[in-house]
Formats: structure tokens, sequence, C-alpha cells
């Protein structure tokens, strides 16, 4: 390895040591659908950042919520951890529906499941960094990061913000 590989590892290990995997395994979370289990590749990978894209209204979001509650069942077992079982839902399009969201299986009480609506993705990113290093968080569904403006979509004049038409929801496993 380079010196140049070296100190970019240690500076990434320094500011986060569970960012730099040596062994390359990865932990899989079962999934009770086997065509579910099938598109994913064999269950859920944790640890991970998942992006699902595609038009709107094609399922992304459902799909997630299903999603978050195989991990709220599979995490706790998967990692000897009772407490692994909680979703933060970041919900920048304002469309989380809690009845939904329990009719695919997410455990929606208030110490499995918690959902936000933030701004900007700056103070979404300054809100869960201490529930993320807690390490209780089975995953962080955000919907969607193509509609979470920045601070400066919001205090830049008119014309001068860029907003993506893009549409997608970010699924990142802890």
């Amino acid at each position: 390895m380079s010196s140049a590989f070296d100190k970019l590892i240690k500076k990434v290990a320094d500011k986060n040591p569970m960012a730099v995997s040596c062994d390359g395994t990865i932990k899989w979370c079962p999934i009770e659908s086997p065509q579910a289990t099938y598109m994913m590749g064999g269950g859920i990978p944790t640890a991970r950042i998942i992006r699902f894209r595609g038009p709107a209204s094609s399922g992304k979001s459902a799909f997630c919520n299903y999603l978050a509650g195989q991990l709220q069942k599979g995490c706790p077992t998967l990692y000897n951890n009772p407490n692994k079982n909680k979703v933060l839902y970041l919900d920048f399009e304002r469309t989380f529906e809690k009845r939904f969201a329990t009719s695919v299986g997410v455990d929606t009480s208030p110490d499995k499941f918690f959902q936000l609506t933030f701004d900007t993705i700056e103070d979404m990113s300054d809100g869960i960094e201490d529930l993320v290093k807690s390490g209780e968080v089975a995953a962080i569904i955000l919907d969607s990061d193509a509609a979470a403006p920045t601070r400066t979509t919001i205090t830049d004049p008119a014309g001068k913000a860029c907003v993506s038409p893009e549409t997608e929801v970010e699924f990142e496993l802890l």
C-alpha cells in the first residue's frame, strides 16, 4: 500500500472506525418473502446503503417500508442485540402513512419506530449522528433524497437554486 492510501484509511478510521472493514464480511438479514429475497440477492445486506430509483408512484417507499419491518424482526436475532430493532424514517416528501406501514409489517410503536421531518438535508445529517452511533438502529429510510433540499436551495434566489427532478428513495442499513 502507498503511504497516501494508508493516510486516507487512517483518516477515515479515526473519524468512523466502522467505515473501514478489513475482513469483507457482510451480515445478511433474512426476508420472509421469497420474491423479495431473490430481488435483494439473498436478503438485506446490513451496514450498507441501498438506493431504489424509479418513476414516481412505482412502489419504492412501499418496498422500503416492507424492508423496515423485516429488519425490525431480523436484526435483533442477527446481531444478538434485542435493542437493534429501531427504524428511523426521514420523510422529506411528507407522505408517510402509519396505517400503510403497519399493514406491511412495520412496528410503529414509539420505542421501535421514529418518523422525523427535516427542512434540509444538512439539518437531517446533524440530527441523526448520535442515533447512528448508538448502534441500536436497524435501518434509516430517507424518503426521498431527491426531494431533500439543501440550505443553498432554500436560501439562494430563485433561478440560482437547483432542484433535481429525479425521484428516488435511499435506504441505509446500519
